[in-house]
């Protein structure tokens, strides 16, 4: 079983005892994959990008309360919605768990979504803030993660929201996911021999 605690970090309970798992962003951070373009006051951000995600899902399980969200969310709560209404988005799960066995990890996706006009879902990373080269190995990450070997089933894609309430969706290609998923698969096998989590 998979437990995720309250610092992010994921846990596998096995028999009264318990090893951490690693999760996606640990094996980027680590593996120096977000390097220069990671930045530097990282916490505010992640915190930032954390509650948009939050608000996001609350907002398509119809749990969402108006009066909580912080006015430095609401224009990020506003482009989501507009993606929504004008790509005619179906929202198949948010805020899913996933665990690749074989490659030992873990991690937490922010969507799964059919979009109409493609044929396929998509396994969707929302970010509030600018892009990165290392943001499509992360959802390949989470396409592996979610799908397994029928991975080939589903699309990845980043959706870019701003804080003026405008959206930028990014679907990448099946030539760049399947090179980046036999990345992100290479970086796993090399995160594994360079650091290991022992059952406590």
């Amino acid at each position: 079983m998979i437990q995720l605690d309250p610092d992010h970090r994921y846990w596998e309970i096995q028999e009264g005892r318990r090893r951490e798992v690693p999760g996606v962003s640990h094996i980027l951070d680590v593996m120096e994959k977000k390097g220069k373009f990671y930045r530097t006051n990282s916490k505010f951000y992640m915190t930032r990008g954390s509650y948009a995600h939050k608000a996001a899902a609350l907002d398509v399980q119809g749990n969402l309360d108006e009066k909580t969200v912080d006015p430095e969310i609401t224009g990020y709560l506003k482009a989501w919605r507009t993606f929504r209404v004008e790509r005619k988005v179906t929202v198949l799960a948010t805020e899913k768990p996933v665990y690749h066995e074989e490659l030992d990890y873990c991690g937490t996706l922010d969507a799964v979504v059919v979009i109409e006009g493609i044929a396929f879902p998509i396994v969707l990373d929302l970010k509030s803030g600018s892009p990165a080269p290392w943001h499509v190995l992360q959802v390949a990450a989470y396409v592996l993660g979610h799908a397994g070997a029928k991975w080939k089933s589903f699309g990845g894609g980043v959706l870019y929201l701003k804080q003026n309430a405008r959206y930028r969706l990014e679907v990448f290609d099946a030539m760049t996911l399947d090179r980046k998923i036999a990345e992100w698969e290479d970086l796993t096998r090399q995160f594994h021999q360079k650091e290991s989590k022992l059952w406590q």
